[in-house]
């Protein structure tokens, strides 16, 4: 600790990130996360088994996943906040595992060290993840690699003992009961467990491997096989023999996911632009290792080297398991945020690598050190601007599942006086069909936070606001679909930078009071944060709302709809601009007619 002050050098992107996510935590569950507190549900009413305990859940095993989230709902009265919190911390042990590995980097000084540890921190903890760091379903994902991290710090440490290599296949377990990718980890830790072995005879070793390998595939495929799992996917039958399907597109797929967390936010196109990069790394990794296998004999280099191959080759396993389950058809999915879990292990990986490389060729005098040096520069430099650029990108994604999740927390304000039929809500990814019916079992037992249920679905019951402007907020005329249905479409912002919580569409017929019919979202772009100018130029794109409405569930008779945002912190909705009058041609008419009309008058707050 000569040099402890560059120590908070290489945390501090670890403390920014915490800094920005924490005010954006919302305790409610998220769109999947849904599934567990329906399977908790049948926990609690003693209807829950332990075949649906270990089903795997979307594919992948999470028996470990559903075990912490139970505890969550359970003891902590479900305050899911501390999930993503969690996520983080798993990604802190990941980071505590990669310093004590790296500690041969500081032999070549104190300031390549702290700039490579401060990039593989950056990269660790990148804001790029965006709704990762916020969504309380995904800490899932960061298990296995923390499993794998804690198995290479246990491992690399010498002399290898059996009690590290005993929780070593321990922490296989969990990880394969964690994700699909599991599997990976107990395969990556045969390589410590190996090199580990030096001195004992080349046949107990591979019968140590079969032996590690062959029970660990046992339980990964009673895992990932055990009945009662939910729906596969369209890709999720294919089978590993599916990775040599359209091998150009398989590989642009996996380049993109490598790549996925360095390649937005710039004018190039992401799927392009991640995938030259994912191509840049891969093609760095792949020299790297051929320097570390020419050299192989020298048992440093090889001891310094293998943490940072086994996690490259995590990152690049999961990528190709990813490109098996979700490139179907396109590579569009390849930009998923979620995957950026998986991909940012090759990503440092790499780094740490090629520094380690770089190292051994400056102590050996190698003759392509200076060669090498020059191209580090400019390469480094690279990779610390497009992790800064998509920080700030991933910080606006952050704030866009923010404000997604608001909109659910807004919606379930409505969930025992309302239903959700429309599928429309799981298209926008906003909520689940059975959130409304969960969430009212979740307040019943005093685990639901932040949100208020509304008694009734009157106008009444809620304080009627000021009129929004109309230049954000708006509801466009209906529009006959001619199959007994309502297109009923307009704005629903609030700024350039904010949109309603939630969008009311009221029906009152000639006697009767003034009721909430449909409710309705605005779906913002993932470009939302990032081009205001857009945003005003083209606030339909941005900030508008679209839902469907049975006629057969407004009042007969003449019929006029109103709009309203739902500020739900204060209970308060605001009239939007656009009063509707439908089959005002005569009374009792069916579908076919409507006139728009002034507002009525309203008493202000």
């Amino acid at each position: 600790m000569r040099h402890w002050w560059t120590w908070l050098i290489i945390i501090s992107p670890a403390v920014v990130l915490l800094t920005q996510m924490v005010p954006l935590l919302v305790s409610i569950p998220c769109l999947d996360s849904w599934s567990f507190v329906q399977q908790y549900r049948e926990l609690m009413e003693d209807r829950y088994s332990w075949e649906k305990f270990f089903a795997p859940n979307y594919v992948h095993p999470s028996a470990v996943g559903k075990s912490i989230y139970f505890g969550v709902l359970h003891y902590l009265d479900g305050n899911v906040a501390v999930l993503p919190i969690l996520s983080w911390v798993f990604s802190a042990i990941i980071a505590l595992c990669v310093y004590r590995l790296a500690r041969p980097l500081w032999q070549a000084g104190w300031f390549p060290a702290t700039l490579a540890l401060c990039g593989a921190t950056a990269i660790i903890f990148t804001a790029a993840q965006g709704e990762v760091w916020l969504w309380d379903f995904v800490f899932q994902n960061f298990i296995p690699g923390t499993c794998l991290a804690i198995g290479l710090w246990l491992l690399m440490a010498q002399p290898l003992s059996p009690w590290r290599v005993l929780i070593a296949a321990i922490l296989s377990v969990i990880s394969i009961h964690s994700f699909g990718a599991g599997y990976f980890v107990a395969i990556l830790l045969c390589l410590p467990i190996w090199h580990g072995m030096h001195g004992q005879s080349f046949g107990r070793k591979i019968a140590f491997t079969i032996c590690w390998l062959l029970v660990h595939g046992v339980i990964a495929y009673f895992a990932l096989t055990a009945p009662g799992g939910s729906d596969k996917g369209p890709d999720g039958g294919a089978g590993l023999a599916a990775i040599f399907d359209r091998p150009v597109m398989r590989t642009q797929f996996v380049l993109i996911v490598l790549g996925g967390m360095l390649g937005k936010g710039t004018v190039i196109e992401p799927e392009t632009l991640c995938a030259i990069l994912g191509g840049a790394l891969l093609a760095v990794f792949l020299v790297s290792v051929g320097f570390v296998v020419r050299h192989r004999k020298d048992r440093e280099l090889t001891t310094s080297s293998l943490p940072w191959i086994a996690f490259s080759l995590y990152g690049l396993g999961s990528a190709g398991l990813i490109s098996l389950g979700r490139m179907h058809n396109s590579v569009d999915n390849a930009l998923d945020e979620r995957f950026g879990t998986f991909s940012v292990f090759f990503i440092f990986g790499t780094l740490l690598l090629a520094a380690t490389a770089l190292r051994e060729m400056a102590f050996s005098g190698s003759p392509w050190f200076p060669h090498a040096r020059r191209a580090a520069a400019p390469g480094f430099a690279i990779l610390v601007g497009a992790v800064l650029i998509n920080w700030h990108v991933g910080v606006n994604l952050m704030h866009l599942k923010h404000s997604r999740i608001d909109q659910e927390r807004a919606l379930l304000t409505f969930a025992r006086v309302m239903s959700l039929e429309n599928n429309e809500w799981m298209d926008a990814r906003i909520t689940r069909k059975s959130s409304f019916g969960l969430s009212s079992f979740l307040a019943d037992q005093g685990k639901l936070h932040g949100v208020e249920f509304a008694k009734d679905r009157t106008l009444a019951s809620f304080k009627v606001g000021k009129k929004t402007g109309g230049k954000w907020a708006r509801f466009n005329p209906p529009i006959d679909t001619r199959d007994g249905k309502w297109k009923l479409t307009g704005l629903g912002g609030l700024s350039v930078d904010d949109v309603a919580d939630l969008i009311l569409i009221t029906a009152q017929g000639t006697t009767g009071p003034e009721e909430v019919v449909a409710l309705a979202a605005t779906l913002m772009p993932a470009t939302f944060f990032e081009r205001r100018k857009e945003v005003r130029a083209n606030p339909e794109f941005y900030v508008g709302w679209s839902r469907t409405l049975e006629d057969s569930s407004l009042p007969k008779g003449v019929v006029t709809l109103r709009a309203y945002v739902f500020d739900q912190d204060k209970r308060v909705v605001h009239p939007i601009e656009g009063v509707h009058r439908l089959r005002d041609d005569q009374a009792g008419a069916s579908i076919g007619a409507h006139r728009q009309s002034g507002a009525p008058d309203r008493k202000e707050l």
